[in-house]
C-alpha cells in the first residue's frame, strides 16, 4: 500500500497515500524516512550516511574523488568536505593515482576499515530487522519495483533526458 505524510508533515508519521503524484512520491517520502533512521543507526559512530557510504565505496580499492562524488550523488565541493572530514578522523587518506600523477585517489586506512566494520554491522542488522518485519510479498514487490525504477532512471540518465 502506498504511504504519505500525515497532516503534521512529519516523515515519521506516514499514512495511506493521498499524493496526487502517486507511488514515486510515496517512495521518496519513505526513502527519506529510511535515510533518517539509518542516520540514527550510524550516529553512535559519529558518521553520516554519506560518510558510511564513502568508507564502503573506498573499501575495495582506492577511488577517485570524482567517482566517489558520482557514487554518492553529491557535488564535488561536498565530496571534498566529506573527504576532509573523514581524513581528519584518520579513516581515509589521499594518495597519488599511479596511472595519472595529476590525479589523486582516496584510500581507506586501517582505522577506517575498523570503523567501517563496526558501522557495517549496525547498519546491516538494522536493514535485516526491517526486512524481517515486512511481509515477504511486500518485500518481493519492493525489490521488483526498485529494479524497474532503477532501469527507467538509468536509461534516462544515459539518454540525458528528464
Amino acid at each position: 500500500m502506498p504511504v504519505a505524510r500525515a497532516s503534521s508533515h512529519s516523515a515519521t508519521s506516514l499514512v495511506r497515500s493521498e499524493f496526487p503524484e502517486g507511488p514515486l512520491e510515496d517512495y521518496r517520502v519513505t526513502f527519506r524516512l529510511l535515510r533518517q533512521l539509518l542516520g540514527e543507526v550510524l550516529s553512535p559512530f559519529e558518521l553520516l550516511v554519506s560518510d558510511y557510504l564513502a568508507l564502503k565505496f573506498s573499501a575495495e580499492s582506492p577511488i577517485r574523488p570524482g567517482a566517489l562524488s558520482g557514487c554518492l550523488g553529491i557535488s564535488p565541493a561536498a565530496t571534498t568536505e566529506l573527504i576532509d572530514r573523514l581524513e581528519s578522523r584518520g579513516f581515509l587518506q589521499r594518495e597519488r593515482d599511479p596511472q595519472d600523477r595529476r590525479a589523486s585517489r582516496i584510500a581507506l586506512t586501517l582505522s577506517g576499515r575498523k570503523m567501517l566494520s563496526e558501522a557495517k554491522t549496525a547498519y546491516s542488522q538494522f536493514l535485516v530487522s526491517v526486512q524481517q518485519e515486512m511481509d515477504p510479498r511486500d518485500l518481493a514487490a519492493l525489490e521488483r519495483g526498485a529494479r524497474g525504477l532503477h532501469e527507467v532512471l538509468s536509461h534516462r540518465t544515459k539518454e540525458g533526458s528528464l
